[in-house]
């Protein structure tokens, strides 16, 4: 059942906790994304930073070896070619991980705001299962 087109005042108790154990679950996928994109992004970092210690002794060479100056000049845009793209890639994963730790806090706050209404409810239905044992015993009564 999609609960985003309900509002919390048109669900029922078994629907608000079925809705709160969506948003969990869907809390815990994001979380999950997340640290996978972590993890990612920190292997992004170690090869970055293996491909700027390779374009370091590329480098290096090139000063020894005037004959492959060609070929070493070759390497050495495709090294900055391979590293500018990931850096693009890099600041792509970082914004992806921004707009999950978003979604995550969002996410956080709709169960917050569902845990409160779950409990004006359950307030309101003391309230009333109250109200019916007065009356009952007003029946009674007469």
């Amino acid at each position: 059942m999609d609960y985003k087109k309900k509002s919390v005042e048109e669900m029922d108790e078994k629907e608000l906790r079925m809705h709160k154990s969506s948003l969990r679950q869907e809390l815990i996928s994001k979380r999950e994304n997340l640290r996978r994109l972590q993890s990612r992004l920190d292997k992004e970092n170690l090869e970055n930073i293996y491909k700027g210690k390779e374009r370091e002794k590329v480098e290096d060479d090139l000063d020894g070896r005037k004959g492959r100056l060609r070929a070493i000049d070759n390497e050495i845009n495709r090294l900055m070619a391979d590293l500018e793209a990931r850096k693009k890639t890099r600041k792509s994963i970082e914004e992806e991980i921004s707009r999950l730790g978003r979604l995550s806090s969002d996410i956080d706050f709709q169960i917050k705001n569902k845990n409160h209404s779950l409990e004006e409810l359950r307030y309101e239905i003391r309230e009333l299962e109250q109200e019916i044992k007065r009356m009952e015993n007003n029946v009674r009564e007469i």
